[in-house]
């Protein structure tokens, strides 16, 4: 799995991994931020995301609380854009490169992929997990180097404690291809790691050619004759572990925004399981920075294959959404604390999504004030590439969902409000459920079994086969927590439930 990292986890493969293993997660292996990334959120012609370059599709509900029966009221904000999967090249294009990459070259990164990190059992899911850091970014490089076009230009230079220019900033042609590799050839991985130099002498090369605007006579934009500026973009292949040089976050965190403010962007590729989340999560609140971790070639290729462009095109920064008229009780599926400015959703850099990714969503639990003032209005503002401001304003109404109908299950403006309230409470049992974990527990076998009635029902009314996996997770925490046969018999009938589950779903 590899995923673009807004803060937060968005990898839930190490918490099924460890489940399918029967080795008990850890508590922050899952969270809504990772679950939300995994299903879909808003339909493919939603006009009220596809006309704008960034829009909020919001929907809202109120349902009982399964565990303690009191009332909720929910918003969900699933937040696309028109440049999404064919539409960047439909409405826009991108941007000839000059791309300079900096790849780790420290000691380091001759360790075996995940072994420092993921127990045994984990770690024999897959072959590729047996091969180094350093075979791995090598080969993420050349997948980097195959999404090149002759308009862009390619950079590339090596560290540890020094940083090497192994190819200056030049005009991109296939022909270059075999000499980089005979000169990657000889080097030889070893020493620390000095991440800050790495990014100085790299922004230094890739702002040779700032503010330069070529002809776009290779893609034309919708207008004829529109002429387009080059992006420049560092991106770094590390494991980012840094050791040596001015290595604290703060300085990193400089680094970054002093070639962002030059509109030199970074983006920064995890290779491994060892990255400094606290650093990740400083970088991706920079104007520009990305962050994406990896775990095998696979998942670089498959991710790079189908998405380069759009990984390498900002289309927003400075996304605000703001709400009125209600108070907040927590936001599911915010990777980062409450923003000091008031924000309800702060994302410094809008990035548009590849074909079959789904939209960024965030589920606001909002108190019962709204009982007495039903009308909220959600206020969205940003910043476009060109440096064009936009508002929009959405208003919603919860007096509709004041009376219900069918009292037990709520009220759900769309399916994809009601998906959003079924994972998040299954992340917050399941968390829960692992802090302070014992190996014989059966209160703890009791909540999920309550859980796992709660989500049979919900995955039947909502009829996606894909979240049959949560279900299954939840029977195999039931097994592990089990300690009398009573409770295993309970939890083998769960398993065969769960399969009776998935057979009446549609294929």
């Amino acid at each position: 799995m590899m995923d673009t990292y807004c803060g937060g986890s968005k990898d839930m493969s190490t918490f099924h991994a460890n489940i399918n293993h029967d080795v008990l997660p850890l508590p922050s292996s899952i969270s809504c931020n990772g679950v939300f990334s995994q299903y879909l959120f808003r339909n493919d012609d939603d006009e009220t995301i596809d006309a704008e370059v960034v829009g909020v599709h919001v929907s809202h509900a109120s349902a009982p609380n399964v565990f303690t029966g009191h009332k909720e009221y929910f918003l969900t904000l699933s937040i696309g854009s028109k440049y999404d999967g064919a539409g960047l090249y439909k409405h826009s294009c991108r941007a000839p490169l000059n791309l300079v990459v900096a790849l780790d070259i420290s000691g380091s990164m001759l360790e075996i992929m995940g072994r420092s990190s993921v127990s045994a059992a984990v770690s024999e899911r897959s072959r590729e997990i047996t091969t180094t850091k350093w075979d791995i970014a090598k080969q993420s490089l050349f997948e980097v180097i195959g999404q090149l076009r002759e308009t862009d230009r390619f950079g590339l230079v090596v560290f540890n404690t020094k940083t090497e220019v192994i190819q200056p900033l030049t005009q991109w042609s296939g022909s270059m291809l075999a000499q980089i590799k005979f000169r990657l050839a000889s080097v030889s991985p070893g020493g620390g790691t000095d991440l800050s130099q790495a990014l100085k002498v790299a922004g230094q090369i890739a702002s040779q050619y700032l503010h330069e605007a070529v002809e776009d006579d290779y893609e034309m934009l919708t207008s004829e004759g529109t002429t387009v500026s080059y992006g420049h973009r560092v991106l770094l292949l590390t494991d980012a572990i840094p050791t040596a040089g001015d290595c604290t976050s703060e300085v990193l965190l400089e680094s970054i925004q002093d070639l962002s403010h030059k509109e030199i962007y970074s983006t920064v590729v995890g290779v491994g399981m060892d990255f400094n989340v606290d650093l990740v999560q400083s970088l991706v609140q920079v104007k520009g920075a990305q962050y994406l971790s990896m775990k095998t070639p696979s998942d670089f290729r498959s991710r790079i294959a189908g998405s380069f462009d759009h990984i390498m095109t900002p289309i927003a920064f400075d996304l605000r959404i703001r709400l009125r008229g209600a108070s907040v009780v927590r936001i599911h599926g915010k990777p980062t604390p409450t923003d000091p400015t008031g924000d309800l959703v702060h994302i410094p850099t809008v990035y548009p999504k590849p074909q079959n990714e789904v939209s960024e969503v965030f589920l606001i639990e909002l108190q019962n004030s709204i009982e007495t003032e039903p009308n909220i209005v959600v206020d969205i503002s940003f910043v476009d590439r060109d440096g064009s401001s936009f508002t929009q304003t959405r208003t919603v109404d919860f007096s509709q969902t004041f009376v219900i109908e069918e009292e037990e299950h709520g009220f759900f403006a769309d399916d994809y409000i009601r998906k959003a309230i079924l994972l998040s409470r299954y992340v917050s049992c399941v968390q829960n459920a692992l802090t302070g974990v014992k190996r014989f527990d059966p209160e703890k076998v009791t909540t999920l079994q309550k859980l796992y009635q709660f989500m049979r029902e919900e995955i039947r009314m909502l009829q996606d086969d894909r979240l049959v996996k949560e279900l299954e997770a939840v029977v195999k925490l039931m097994k592990k927590f089990a300690g009398h046969s009573n409770v295993q018999t309970v939890a083998g009938v769960l398993v065969a439930s769960a399969s009776a589950v998935r057979a009446c779903l549609p294929v």
